[in-house]
């Protein structure tokens, strides 16, 4: 018998908390043992229920900022090993990077089907990551990002380009930021794009936070 995942969800909307309880639940994979509408109500449980750790936590929510980061600062601070996936109303690419910048392992938008929440939550505890191929255009294996770590030797000046690229600043910003033109920006965009084998921006820095190059418990600014 396969090991039911535990799991924590966090909703200040309690009718779609109510039926995102009932839709894991009835999967049958899930144990939900704490279900809550703020981070104070989740400490508050956990204090109350020691053994039962969430190690999965689900948390819905309407915008992925400073905030958001200090909530998961907070959760990892008491739950230590829990895998925290993001949920929004707001299906934007970025928001992958936002939510991996904020601490979370992964981000699903909140109007996804109950067979793409599932891949997420089995993704995020099995694998610490999960993204959606549609935006990043790449598919993700255990295989890739251990030849991906033999390969990450990138330059200061990539880095450097690397961790800009994970904000939402346009080349043109990027490029006064590092005191040099777009063309330079571009080629080491272009660089990048071929040692990770990706096709687009929000791919390259997933990949990125995927093999370490930019901690996910660090924030990039």
């Amino acid at each position: 018998m396969e090991h039911a995942i535990r799991v924590g969800l966090i909703s200040n909307d309690q009718i779609f908390l109510k039926g995102l309880y009932r839709l894991i639940d009835n999967i049958g994979r899930y144990d939900i043992v704490v279900k809550c509408r703020s981070n104070e109500e989740l400490l508050q449980l956990l204090k109350a229920q020691e053994k039962q750790v969430p190690e999965l936590l689900l948390i819905n929510t309407d915008e992925i900022d400073e905030e958001t980061e200090m909530q998961i600062a907070g959760i990892k601070a008491r739950c230590y090993n829990a895998k925290i996936l993001l949920m929004s109303n707001y299906n934007n690419q970025y928001n992958i990077v936002k939510a991996l910048k904020c601490g979370a392992n992964g981000y699903v938008a909140r109007n996804c089907d109950i067979d793409e929440l599932h891949k997420a939550m089995l993704s995020v505890y099995f694998t610490d990551l999960y993204y959606n191929e549609s935006f990043t255009g790449f598919k993700l294996s255990m295989t890739d990002r251990s030849f991906l770590e033999n390969m990450s030797d990138i330059t200061s000046l990539e880095r450097e380009a690397l961790s800009l690229f994970a904000t939402e600043m346009s080349y043109k910003e990027i490029a006064e930021a590092m005191g040099t033109s777009v063309e330079i920006v571009e080629a080491y965009r272009d660089l990048l794009f071929g040692k990770f084998k990706v096709k687009s921006r929000v791919g390259l820095v997933v990949w990125a936070f995927a093999i370490g190059e930019l901690s996910i418990q660090k924030k990039v600014v």
